[in-house]
Formats: C-alpha cells, sequence, structure tokens
C-alpha cells in the first residue's frame, strides 16, 4: 500500500512535460571549492551560492529566488536537427543579491548588515542532471575578473557513491552516477498503474573501445529478473549511422525486464537519487536531444 501511494504521488507531482530541478548540492568539477546549493519546491527555485572574494579570498554568499517557468523547447526536432528527441525545457530568472556581516558560527544571532543585488542570474533546467547557469553582473568587470565561460553547466554532488566513467574531470559529463540501490519507477501517464520497484547492484562495468572514453555498466535485480545497462560515449566515438551497424544507441540507460527493454534515460537526465525516463528503447544516437516524451520517474529509496 505504502509503495502504491508514493507511486501515485509521484505522478501528481511530477508533469510529463516537465524538466524538474534534482534538489541538491551542485558544482562543476572543473572548478573545485567553489558550490552551488538548489532547492525546488512546489514551482520555485532558490539558489545560494558559495564562494570568494577575488582580492581577499574571503568567503562569500550569494541567493537568488524565482519562479519555475517553461522555457524554449520543442515536441520534435526542427528542421535541419537530425534524430528524433523530446525536448522540454524549464528555466528559473532572478536576481542575485550578495549577503554579507551577519552572525558568526559561535555568535549569538544578527541579521546580515549587506543584501545587496548585483547581477542577473539564470538557470536552464535542459536537462535534469546538467543544468546550466548564467550569471550577468550589473557592472562591467574587468579582463581579470571576466566570466570564463559565461555559462557554467553544473552537475549535483555524490557524496556517497563514485560515479562511473572517466576519472579526467574535463570529461565529468561522460560519467554515470553509481544506481547501485532501492529505487522506485512510477508511470505518471498512468498513475494507477503498479510502480516498478527495483534492488539494484552492480554487476560490471568495461570500456567499449580501447584508449576511447566510453564504456558499459550494468545492473541487476535478479529476484525480479530486472537488468539496467548504460552505454556513456557512442555520440563521440560514432556518426548516427556506422556502416555494417546501422543505428547505434544514444548515451544513457535502458531498463529491461526479462530480456525487454521497458524503459530508458537519456544520460543527462540520471541523477544520484532521481531519473527522468521515457518508454521504449534509446534513441539512435543524434545531434537530437535522443530522448522521447518523458513519462517515467523514479526515485531513489532511501
Amino acid at each position: 500500500m505504502r509503495v502504491i501511494f508514493f507511486a501515485s504521488l509521484l505522478a501528481m507531482l511530477s508533469p510529463s512535460h516537465a524538466v524538474l530541478p534534482e534538489s541538491g548540492v551542485y558544482w562543476n568539477p572543473l572548478e573545485p571549492g567553489r558550490g552551488y546549493v538548489i532547492e525546488h519546491q512546489n514551482g520555485m527555485v532558490f539558489v545560494l551560492i558559495f564562494a570568494y572574494d577575488h582580492d581577499s579570498g574571503a568567503p562569500r554568499w550569494y541567493t537568488a529566488q524565482g519562479p519555475l517557468v517553461e522555457g524554449d523547447g520543442w515536441d520534435e526536432p526542427p528542421p535541419g536537427l537530425f534524430g528524433e528527441g523530446f525536448y522540454p525545457a524549464h528555466e528559473m530568472r532572478g536576481r542575485l543579491a550578495e549577503v554579507t556581516g551577519g552572525a558568526c558560527l559561535y555568535c549569538l544571532h544578527r541579521d546580515p548588515e549587506t543584501v545587496r543585488e548585483i547581477a542577473d542570474l539564470a538557470l536552464y533546467f535542459d536537462y535534469m542532471k546538467n543544468p546550466r547557469l548564467e550569471i550577468v553582473p550589473d557592472e562591467p568587470l574587468g579582463s581579470s575578473l571576466a566570466l570564463d565561460p559565461p555559462v557554467r553547466v553544473l552537475e549535483r554532488f555524490d557524496f556517497a557513491r563514485q560515479p562511473f566513467g572517466h576519472e579526467d574531470s574535463a570529461f565529468h559529463h561522460l560519467r554515470t552516477p553509481d544506481l547501485s540501490g532501492d529505487w522506485l519507477f512510477s508511470d505518471r501517464a498512468d498513475p494507477a498503474a503498479a510502480p516498478w520497484r527495483l534492488v539494484l547492484s552492480f554487476d560490471g562495468f568495461e570500456s567499449l573501445f580501447e584508449g576511447a572514453r566510453a564504456y558499459a555498466v550494468r545492473f541487476v535485480d535478479e529476484a525480479r529478473n530486472a537488468e539496467v545497462t548504460c552505454k556513456v560515449g557512442n555520440n563521440l566515438l560514432h556518426p548516427p549511422a556506422v556502416p555494417g551497424l546501422g543505428f547505434i544507441p544514444g548515451d544513457g540507460c535502458e531498463f529491461a525486464f526479462d530480456g525487454h527493454v521497458e524503459f530508458s534515460a537519456q544520460q543527462f537526465d540520471i541523477g544520484p537519487s532521481r531519473i527522468e525516463a521515457f518508454r521504449g528503447t534509446l534513441p539512435h544516437s543524434s545531434g537530437g536531444p535522443m530522448r522521447r516524451e518523458q513519462r517515467i520517474t523514479g526515485v531513489r529509496v532511501e
């Protein structure tokens, strides 16, 4: 009964045409030491950034908040973009404020002395796993302070498990979270249907091509005769069609039960604690987003 209620709640809370942020602590592995907290609640997004002063090196705190709204997306790829894929997009825009002069860690409480708005902030949720952050300062920055890159790609920091993939931080987008553990998947389009309950364990990792950053990782639930196969790096290694091989599936994970793929998830929609998936197998590798309309939500049962 608890599982059915939980699955029904997921279906009601997750619109089928949405990329919803996964709340947690984010970072860019290319820039360790600077962090971001993203919290999504009931259509509102709150952002906390911790960084450092350029001159003194003192810690600095910044906050922003705003509603999660629909951005530019499409149900089918525009003309000229090869491949198939559903591309929903959501975004949050708000004013970034610098907060200083508050209470120290061991002191009695006092309100911050300064809350000063300094920039426009935008978070783009094209994919669930990797939001894009853009900050436009109110005042021009000197060349030594220029934002480079102006848009940063973030990922949720996984404190508990080591992701699979290339160890070089420059290829952090080619890593897959460790999916070992207890998961519950629900079909949002059919909330009355029984959910899928999986208790996954790691079952192997292999490089697909020698010297390449392509790999496959496998998880199984033997009690339910279920298998999850994740392949990453295909999009860099091959064009959409390879002579003699046909179409190469896009990067992501396929969830099979009794040998049949029930649903799949695009690589950038697989987070440490939540997965946004769609019915059927992965679309072929292409210039498109390589995912169909999302209707399956998976959450880790902690």
